[in-house]
């Protein structure tokens, strides 16, 4: 049954004349194509209708302005406001009369009082519920009137713009339902289902309505946008009613994941979470954080959105956590996969002074420039600079890594960076030494980088030398020597006004150690003016003795024990030697070599006494391949390492050959 609808003039267009007759026309244009996020100005009085859901792009204008906003769930519209639906969007308003106005795309209406209905219907297509429950649907096109079509069937499920959620590849078993009719003429004979408005033949599908059951119908439908209807005769007996199957997922966790381990400078440090949703349009999320898998106290519970994929959680102590995202779809809930993570608490910052160099040197009257390098994490920098005595020069805080200073008197300085995280400390340079001076540098000469001293018999003194400075009155040298090069624990500090010092070393070690010195320029109240570089030295009481470097009989020397006699090893003198040990084997004998399990020495012994020409005459020596070796030994009565190893033969010459037979007969 169609009937057709006379609206009155429409208002909204002659505002536009309106204002266009002020002279405003290309300001307004400008602004009427806006898409402000935002809900614009509320109105006054009654609301006249309320936003229960929308699909895609919704807008609304208030009767206040001519700027067109975007719409929120639940948001009110007054008299003379205006809403819109974009391409492919819908929009469900409940009027203050209690009826549903579904709005269908491109769609336009303004709220008012008319003669029939509270509302002013611009363009598209509308289909009204009434509160006595009828539904009409109204469209509307260039030319004409307003066409209105009334329905005798009501639509009841799917709701109108229904959202219906299902898993991945599923398909969801949807009831429809409508209201009964006992006019035999418009009993319904089938149910149209659509994937567009049109219900063109190649995206609609037709189910036929069970006669015992003529109100219900279950269909099972996969992921997609829908219109249905019902019919009968090939003519629609319904409204169209519009509904929406939603694939939802849940959320992925991007960070922090797979027990990763996030290190702070402090605990009042929010912890940012990354996450991401396939759909950023439905649904609602709570990010769940609980120190157990099970997840059986949570800690935090908090909504998220799911568009910004991030939300920073502050108030976090160090210690391991799991978390996870706890998304709903209407009756359907899913959770995401968890993951954990450990919160701990970073470790100082790592900072490296590059410039001016340890012990490095400048002369009065140049600018002093520092240069430090850092790991991220700072926000500043405190650079601290003193003379020796801890006295401060300068103080400054940084956010860059660099600074100068002009004009630093002659004197020995030391400085050290901070690295500040709010204010608070997260790391600390060493300290590091310079010299501004006038004169020639402190150039150390004797003893040099890396100098052994062996001593057997200890010295009571060790001489130190340094090329003389430009010492003026009042000024001494003080030598250092330390057993590290920071100079923590000095064994001898002595003073003097020579460049040459034979510094006592009574306090050097017994044993082996590496030693470091230093010369300064010091006033006479101790006033470091000028500093040396840093040498290292090395000082040895009772060094390893030496075996003796040249050794007879060479390899492979023969001896013919019956003609030349027994041999004799001989080797040269080493010094500080209070005899040697001699090592000798037989490798061969009778043409076999000797087995290694039962290889023991054939002679050891020791040659007492530092003779100036050493010797061991070998006595009765049978045949055979010998070899051996010889270590020196010291006045404690220690071995020092063998020399190598020498071989040598023994041998009673040549065998004898049998005597020729000179007569011709026996005798």
């Amino acid at each position: 049954m169609e009937s057709t609808l006379e609206l009155r003039p429409q208002p909204l267009r002659q505002f536009a004349v309106a204002v266009i007759c002020i002279g405003l026309a290309a300001w307004c244009t400008h602004l009427l194509l806006q898409d402000i996020n935002g809900t614009g100005d509320e109105g006054s009085g009654t609301p006249a209708a309320t936003l229960e859901r929308k699909q895609s792009k919704v807008r609304r204008k208030s009767a206040k302005s001519f700027v067109w906003n975007n719409t929120s769930h639940n948001q009110n519209f007054y008299r003379k406001d205006a809403i819109q639906t974009g391409p492919q969007s819908t929009a469900l308003v409940k009027l203050k009369d209690g009826s549903l106005l579904e709005l269908g795309e491109n769609s336009l209406v303004v709220f008012d009082e008319a003669s029939s209905m509270p509302f002013l219907f611009e363009k598209g297509n509308v289909v009204i519920t009434r509160s006595d429950g009828t539904e009409a649907q109204l469209t509307a096109t260039k030319k004409g009137p307003a066409q209105v079509q009334d329905f005798k069937i009501k639509l009841i499920e799917p709701k109108a713009l229904a959202e219906i959620f299902i898993r991945p590849s599923e398909e969801k078993s949807l009831a429809f339902s409508w209201s009964k009719t006992s006019d035999p003429s418009t009993s319904p004979a089938f149910v149209e289902i659509s994937s567009d408005r049109s219900f063109t033949k190649k995206k609609m599908k037709s189910y036929p309505v069970d006669e015992d059951n003529p109100g219900k119908l279950s269909i099972d439908l996969g992921q997609g946008r829908y219109f249905w209807r019902v019919s009968q005769g090939g003519q629609a007996i319904s409204r169209i009613g519009q509904f929406q199957i939603i694939e939802a997922t849940p959320a992925k966790l991007v960070f922090p994941v797979s027990q990763e381990r996030i290190t702070r400078f402090d605990e009042s440090e929010g912890v940012k979470f990354l996450y991401k949703f396939l759909n950023t349009t439905h649904g609602t999320h709570r990010l769940e954080l609980s120190s157990s898998g099970q997840f059986k106290n949570l800690i935090q519970n908090e909504t998220i959105d799911p568009k910004s994929g991030e939300v920073t959680l502050g108030g976090l102590s160090d210690r391991t956590y799991f978390w996870r995202i706890r998304s709903t779809y209407g009756n359907t809930e899913f959770l995401s996969i968890p993951e954990s993570f450990t919160l701990q608490k970073k470790a100082d910052l790592n900072l490296t002074l590059v410039r001016p160099a340890n012990d490095s040197e400048f002369k009065v009257g140049s600018e002093t420039r520092f240069h430090w390098q850092s790991e991220s994490g700072a926000d500043s920098y405190r650079l601290e600079l003193t003379d020796t005595r801890g006295k401060k020069v300068a103080e400054q805080e940084l956010q860059t890594q660099t600074w100068s200073i002009k004009s630093l008197a002659v004197g020995t300085y030391q400085w050290k960076v901070t690295a500040l995280r709010k204010k608070r400390a997260i790391g600390q340079s060493q300290v590091s030494r310079f010299e501004i001076h006038a004169g020639d540098a402190l150039e150390l000469i004797e003893p040099a980088m890396g100098k052994r001293f062996e001593y057997w018999r200890f010295p009571s003194t060790a001489e130190f030398k340094w090329k003389a400075s430009s010492a003026e009155p009042g000024q001494l040298y003080m030598l250092e020597v330390a057993k590290d090069a920071g100079f923590t624990s000095v064994v001898t500090s002595e003073r003097t006004n020579s460049s040459t010092l034979q510094a006592e070393t009574d306090r050097f070690t017994a044993t082996e150690n590496d030693y470091y010195w230093r010369v300064k320029l010091v006033s006479l109240d101790g006033m470091v003016l000028r500093q040396s570089g840093v040498r290292k030295f090395k000082w040895t009481h009772f060094p390893p003795i030496a075996p003796p470097a040249e050794i007879s009989p060479k390899d492979e020397k023969e001896y013919d024990v019956v003609h030349e006699g027994d041999p004799v090893l001989s080797w040269n003198k080493v010094e500080n030697a209070h005899g040697y040990e001699i090592t000798l084997y037989l490798e061969e004998k009778d043409g076999r070599k000797v087995a290694s399990n039962n290889r023991k020495p054939y002679l050891k012994t020791v040659v007492a006494g530092n003779l100036s020409n050493p010797t061991l005459p070998l006595k009765k020596m049978k045949p055979g391949i010998y070899s051996w070796s010889i270590s020196s030994v010291d006045e404690m009565d220690r071995r020092g390492p063998e020399s190598e190893s020498r071989k040598f033969k023994v041998s009673y010459g040549k065998v004898l050959q049998a005597p020729k037979n000179l007569s011709s007969e026996v005798q």
